[in-house]
Formats: C-alpha cells, sequence, structure tokens
C-alpha cells in the first residue's frame, strides 16, 4: 500500500474503483469524468505503470501468441 500512497490523489482513486471496489471501466468512467471505457482503460494502465515504478517493478513484457496451423 505504499506504493499506493505515494500516487497522486487521482491515481489512487482510479485503481481503488478498479481494483478494490470491483467496478468495470464504464463505471469508473462515469464515476471520474471521463468520457469513455478506452480512456478509463488508459488512465488506469497509466496509474498502473505509474505504481510499478513506485515499487521498482518492471513492465510486464507481452507474449504474442504463435500462430496455429490447421
Amino acid at each position: 500500500l505504499k506504493g499506493l500512497q505515494r500516487l497522486d490523489e487521482g491515481d489512487r482513486l482510479i485503481l481503488s474503483l478498479r481494483f478494490f471496489q470491483g467496478l468495470g471501466l464504464l463505471e469508473v468512467a462515469d464515476l471520474v469524468g471521463l468520457k469513455d471505457a478506452q480512456t478509463s482503460d488508459r488512465r488506469i494502465r497509466g496509474a498502473l505503470q505509474k505504481l510499478r515504478e513506485e515499487l521498482g517493478v518492471p513492465k510486464p513484457i507481452a507474449v504474442k501468441p504463435k500462430s496455429v496451423s490447421v
């Protein structure tokens, strides 16, 4: 929780609503005044990145799934 406390109030709020309260992207967007779920998703990802940096955790590497030939 210490890393979360170092974030600004807006980032703490959006992460709390999404992950502690379990709200969906549209619900979070409505509550914090964002225009849509896509904007909410971008804001959440940005806040998560700031939290990772505060905690010294590297960003996860995206792994591309192998395509299966049929």
